[in-house]
């Protein structure tokens, strides 16, 4: 599946989960749903091609997929 798309999917689920964890201190819960997330897309860049995926110069993959439109909790 193309990055957009799968952005798009992921941006769909993490607006669900930040109205359902919305309620009370979710701090915690949103710090670990999206250090879950970034890290399961790096892995997928890394893993969807033969060659290994390489970040543009002086890039992060938090400022990668931040750009690419990933929301953040």
């Amino acid at each position: 599946m193309p990055l957009p798309l799968l952005i798009q999917d992921i941006n769909r689920h993490l607006r669900g989960w930040a109205n359902y964890f919305d309620w009370g201190y979710p701090r915690m819960a949103f710090r670990a749903i999206n250090n879950y997330v970034r890290e399961r897309l790096a892995r997928h860049m890394n893993r969807r091609s033969q060659r290994r995926f390489h970040l543009p110069e002086g890039q992060t993959y938090y400022s990668y997929l931040a750009h690419a439109g990933l929301l953040r909790s």
